[in-house]
């Protein structure tokens, strides 16, 4: 099912790897939404910070340079962030997916990511389903 039926989406997404992004951009695009991706979480914490009503969900990668997405994910619920944040991450062992949700993580996918899971995970965490 296509997230997009009801509604773009504005995503903000933090990956470091330029290939991973270019694959992100394509299959959120796909599902109908529009997405800006910055390379590491202290960027993505800067661009909350100015305009954080411009999105309506965080994808967040959870190794990357200068701030994982652990660590932005904590500063970001810290300072009083609400948004949904969707883990991405390699790492698909369960104290893992438990290191994330305790940091404040709304959701975990592993990589690679699959289409499907990324459209239900999207479906799931939309500010517009809750």
């Amino acid at each position: 099912m296509l997230v997009a039926s009801a509604g773009s989406l504005r995503i903000l997404g933090a990956e470091d790897n330029a290939v991973n992004r270019r694959v992100i951009r394509a299959m959120v695009e796909k599902l109908g939404h529009h997405v800006e991706l910055v390379n590491d979480g202290q960027a993505a914490l800067d661009l909350l910070a100015e305009r954080e009503a411009g999105f309506d969900l965080l994808l967040m990668d959870i190794q990357m340079p200068i701030l994982d997405g652990l660590g932005a994910t904590r500063q970001y619920r810290a300072r009083g962030g609400r948004l949904p944040v969707i883990a991405m991450t390699a790492h698909a062992m369960a104290r893992h997916r438990e290191q994330c949700l305790a940091a404040g993580m709304s959701a975990y996918m592993t990589k690679p990511l699959s289409f499907s899971v990324l459209a239900e995970t999207l479906e799931a965490h939309a500010p517009h389903r809750r």
